[in-house]
């Protein structure tokens, strides 16, 4: 036992567990881990493939499908391994659920998914016997579809403007002049129906400013008496319903308290501010996560507050930094959040950095293989499967965010930053 399991470790080095009892809002749709265990003879090994998800009326789902696998079984590692890397199943031999439910892991899970739709107050389903949709393959060959008209808003270093830039014409479709304190970052304000023209802009001085792509019109200035006369912007988030805001400044030198950045809480609806939450450490990043419910902040000095957005409480004492690497948040790079809301990325220098948002730590640093020459881009995929880093020399390398695998390279000399889409 101990052997096989040591040998599946050498072959997946980043097997991700989400724990169970964090917020199911964190694992949803989270596909693919495989867990291991044993029967009390010890003569066999058992995986079970499991996914979160909600359903009709905000119905809590539970899908899972325990197998069995002799000790014997010489192909063991091999069918894990096309399980991480080719997205296709292994073949093992099913058990019924009476068994399944035997294993604490498995009682782990449906406890979960009850409580889960307690604290919602909502049904729940747990259907046994449903595999998890695989992990993706390594890299598809097809493009994918291009989302209905696709566009960038921005705000334009040189001439102070916002714009709206059509990604299908190739050309600016909009634009508004704002003040010329407003030097971004921006950020698209979420509508009911989906679409939106409505910008908020991030002012170097106490203020924010909203625009409107749609009239290109400046709509308001909003004031922030509660920061000091001059900041550095870092960001502006929305919740998805659009009803608040957020805006996050470092300071140039501390406050009397010693506070060196601030998140300011907006009333978005009426264009005022709600409250101002003061930083310990100057935040170099700001990250909503995909269900709008956290916040993350991510500081130069490797540090990592948590702001909870129904409680309005932050947690300020976690570290990015992984004893005898270099795994903090160096505030040079971007960061994104995958979209299970597990894990955060970002990269040092040439290295990819997983951080794991149930652990608090970061799990992963991945080499992505590009000379330490020159400066180095990240992007990420939508789906959070892939990260593509380019370098100044038009190096470009997509890598497999779970495992760090090198799925693809390129090399172009007039290329200097890459888009990995979907």
């Amino acid at each position: 036992m101990k052997a096989l399991l040591a040998m599946t470790l050498l072959v997946l080095p980043v097997f991700c567990q989400p724990e169970v009892g964090t917020p199911m809002e964190q694992v949803l749709n989270y596909k693919g881990d495989v867990f291991e265990s044993s029967n009390p003879r010890n003569d066999k090994e058992y995986a079970v493939l499991y996914q979160f998800s909600v359903g009709a009326n905000g119905t809590k789902i539970l899908n899972y499908n325990v197998c069995r696998y002799s000790r014997s079984d010489a192909e063991y590692v091999i069918l894990l391994k096309a399980l991480a890397l080719n997205g296709s199943a292994p073949v093992c031999l099913p058990i019924n659920q009476s068994k399944a439910e035997t294993f604490s892991f498995v009682q782990s899970l449906e406890s979960a998914v009850r409580t889960w739709a307690a604290e919602e107050q909502t049904t729940y389903k747990i259907n046994y016997g449903t595999l998890a949709e695989p992990v993706r393959p390594a890299l598809s060959t097809v493009a994918p579809s291009p989302p209905p008209n696709p566009f960038l808003v921005f705000a334009d270093g040189l001439g102070g403007n916002v714009m709206k830039f059509d990604l299908t014409a190739g050309s600016v479709v909009a634009q508004v002049q704002p003040p010329a304190t407003a030097i971004g970052p921006v950020g698209l304000r979420p509508g009911a129906a989906g679409s939106t023209n409505e910008v908020w802009v991030v002012n170097e001085t106490p203020q924010i400013t909203v625009v409107d792509l749609g009239a290109q019109s400046v709509l308001a200035n909003i004031p922030t008496p509660s920061l000091p006369n001059s900041v550095a912007p870092v960001g502006i988030v929305f919740t998805n319903s659009g009803n608040t805001a957020f805006e996050a400044v470092k300071y140039y030198s501390p406050d009397s308290s010693g506070n060196n950045g601030a998140l300011v809480v907006f009333d978005a609806v009426n264009r005022m501010v709600k409250s101002t939450f003061p930083l310990r450490y100057a935040p170099a990043a700001m990250i909503m996560a995909p269900d709008a419910l956290t916040i993350y902040l991510l500081s130069t000095r490797g540090q990592l507050a948590y702001y909870d957005v129904l409680s309005g409480t932050a947690d300020l004492s976690v570290s990015t930094y992984t004893p005898g690497s270099n795994g903090g948040y160096p505030g040079t790079s971007n960061a994104f959040v995958h979209p299970d809301g597990t894990r955060l990325f970002w990269n040092v220098g040439t290295y990819l950095t997983v951080f794991d948002l149930t652990s608090r730590k970061v799990i992963a640093q991945f080499n992505s293989g590009l000379p330490t020459t020159s400066a180095v881009t990240l992007e990420v995929s939508q789906d959070g499967s892939t990260a593509t880093m380019s370098n100044g020399a038009g190096m470009v390398v997509v890598l497999d965010t779970r495992y760090g695998i090198v799925q693809a390279t390129s090399q172009n000399a007039t290329a200097t930053l890459a888009f990995p889409g979907n």
